[in-house]
């Protein structure tokens, strides 16, 4: 999908739409292969987390700025004015979680695994998913094995375990939807 600046693309993971909210939550994957300013989205909120390749310096406004660190998720609203600097000659991948605070809530958890250690993921029903990311490495359950930058819904008060072979580093993406009434 192109950037709404016209001057990248992003890898749309899973989006969710609402008729009278519009874009309601996405997560995302974005390579920046150059400096430039970050599209605004007004009523948004994101948090972005970089994957790896070049670093990238973000200046916020006209006084905040603040360099992105691999795996360590950074969260600012959508209408901020953003410009971001690769510092670097290698483009850098970033991981997007985007959603409508007027709709819900989102937040990422970080969780890294050393070879063959395991750790468990529950979510507490359909209206509070926990998105499973693996950002690097791979895991595997009983019932499926996830290979870095896959994704898995899990929205079953079940408790899923997953172990690793190999160091890995995943994102749980919390997203608890507000009830209306």
């Amino acid at each position: 999908m192109p950037w709404k600046n016209g001057q990248g693309l992003t890898k749309e993971i899973f989006i969710e739409d609402s008729p009278h909210a519009g874009l309601v939550f996405r997560l995302s994957i974005a390579t920046i292969s150059k400096s430039g300013p970050f599209s605004q989205f007004p009523k948004k909120k994101r948090i972005i987390t970089c994957l790896g390749g070049s670093p990238v310096s973000l200046k916020l406004g006209t006084n905040q700025q603040i360099t992105l660190k691999k795996f360590e998720p950074f969260e600012f609203d959508g209408h901020e004015t953003v410009y971001g600097s690769l510092n670097g000659e290698l483009p850098a991948e970033d991981f997007n979680v985007m959603f409508d605070p007027n709709e819900g809530d989102a937040s990422i958890t970080v969780v890294h695994l050393a070879c063959g250690e395991q750790t468990t993921v529950t979510s507490a029903s359909v209206h509070t998913p926990v998105y499973i990311f693996v950002a690097f490495g791979a895991v595997k359950s009983g019932l499926f094995t996830l290979n870095q930058f896959d994704t898995f819904i899990h929205t079953t008060q079940n408790t899923i375990t997953l172990t690793c072979d190999a160091p890995t580093t995943l994102f749980l993406v919390h997203y608890r939807r507000y009830k209306r009434t």
